[in-house]
């Protein structure tokens, strides 16, 4: 999946499940996959929703993905970010590779919204 890809998914779940004008996620299912279930050791985040990991004091989720895919959706300020370290070919993408080793922490994850808020 391209970032471009993650990024639609990103402004459908900010639509409120709408894709020009047509619901395809029903937005009583956003809530709830994006409510946290289960408590985690991660000090970014408050738990974990169905595929989300949740931050409710920055009112953000995100969604970690193979290959190393980030989809970070921010609601309250109506943006979303999308990552992919592995494309190798996109200038994000060759950033994200020499600036994280394996795995981007979700504090720099955070990092990078906050620059951009």
């Amino acid at each position: 999946m391209s970032a471009r890809d993650l990024a639609k998914i990103g402004s459908i779940l900010l639509e409120g499940g709408r894709w020009n004008n047509t619901v395809l996620i029903l937005e009583a299912w956003i809530r709830e996959s994006t409510t946290p279930y289960s408590k985690t050791d991660y000090d970014d985040t408050d738990g974990y929703g169905y595929p989300w990991w949740i931050d409710t004091q920055r009112g953000a989720y995100i969604a970690v993905g193979a290959d190393d895919q980030y989809l970070l959706i921010d609601e309250a300020r109506n943006f979303c970010i999308a990552l992919r370290k592995d494309t190798g070919v996109s200038i994000t993408g060759m950033l994200a590779y020499r600036w994280f080793d394996e795995e981007i922490p979700y504090a720099t994850l955070f990092a990078l919204h906050a620059i951009m808020t």
